[in-house]
């Protein structure tokens, strides 16, 4: 996964596998967002705990007790670069409409 996401951004997308660990385990989410899915499924994005980026889980294998899952990590870096570049670029317009207010007191 991580390989074809890092041949389109210029920062590095992480990959994990972390092997069995259990359900509940103390990971931001990932092991429980593993558990709810299917078999080879990836799951859609997920908020990292810490706020720096999103990732993206795939169920290797459950019982149990535990799950064995794969993660990508996508850093919020890479989306601030891909919006940086869109701008720059003239692809991005800006509509605010500010309403006038009036400065006297009347």
């Amino acid at each position: 996964m991580a390989d074809s996401i890092n041949t389109t951004v210029t920062d590095k997308v992480a990959f994990g596998a972390p092997g069995f660990v259990p359900r509940n385990n103390q990971d931001g989410g990932l092991a429980t967002t593993a558990a709810a899915l299917e078999k080879g499924a990836i799951s859609s994005a997920v908020k990292s705990t810490t706020g720096d980026g999103y990732y993206f889980v795939k169920l290797v294998d459950s019982n149990d007790s535990q799950v064995n899952y794969e993660y990508i990590h996508i850093p919020l870096t890479v989306f601030a670069r891909q919006l940086v570049a869109i701008e720059d670029e003239g692809k991005v317009t800006e509509l605010i409409k500010i309403p006038e207010i009036s400065t006297t007191n009347e």
